[in-house]
């Protein structure tokens, strides 16, 4: 038998693909599914954390560089439904997701 890395095997050894991150169980080796379910949660937050912060970043600049004397500031929330909007969102998400999910494999 070939050596492998320590703590890993390949595909064909353990009989399937996707066998070095582990499965939903923690039967091999005692990896657990759930660092995926915690990186998807934490690329989730980072996601709505960035919104948030925009969200009064936006706020805060309008109020002290656009002064209205009369009528109310106009803004489309359609706007953000532009493919750039969604790819931004999806390079935080990712940015998150492998953030924690190096964490979580390096324990």
């Amino acid at each position: 038998m070939k050596k492998t890395v320590v703590g890993y095997r390949s595909a064909v050894e353990c009989g399937g693909f996707g066998c070095p991150l582990g499965s939903l169980w923690a039967a091999e080796g005692g990896e657990s599914g759930m660092i995926y379910v915690k990186s998807a949660l934490v690329g989730l937050l980072v996601v709505f954390g960035a919104f948030v912060l925009v969200l009064f970043g936006v706020a805060a600049y309008l109020s002290i560089v656009h002064k209205v004397e009369t009528g109310a500031i106009a803004w489309d929330p359609v706007s953000l439904t532009t493919p750039s909007t969604w790819l931004v969102a999806l390079v935080i998400f990712l940015g998150g997701f492998f953030w924690e999910f190096r964490r979580c494999r390096s324990k």
